[in-house]
């Protein structure tokens, strides 16, 4: 992110990090076991930096609907932390 000249996407990246490291300090507890965050990070970066912008916005889709249902999941009670 040093090479990038857009403050509107530097801000992004910094609001999605500190997000993250909140739902990691929280913990998801219930979101699918063969879901492997750090390998899905590390795919999406790898696909951001050799410009596989339509592979990036996949990965980066699955990321989140992924990570967003297991929110969902956790703060509904059903998974037991939100209560």
């Amino acid at each position: 992110l040093s090479n990038c000249d857009s403050l509107w996407l530097l801000r992004l990246a910094t609001s999605l990090s500190d997000r993250s490291a909140l739902i990691v300090q929280v913990g998801l507890p219930d979101r699918p076991m063969n879901y492997r965050t750090a390998e899905v990070h590390r795919t999406l970066m790898e696909r951001v930096i050799a410009g596989d912008a339509a592979g990036a916005a996949e990965e980066l889709s699955l990321h989140l609907r992924t990570t967003l249902a297991a929110l969902h999941y956790v703060l509904s009670g059903s998974g037991g932390a939100a209560n």
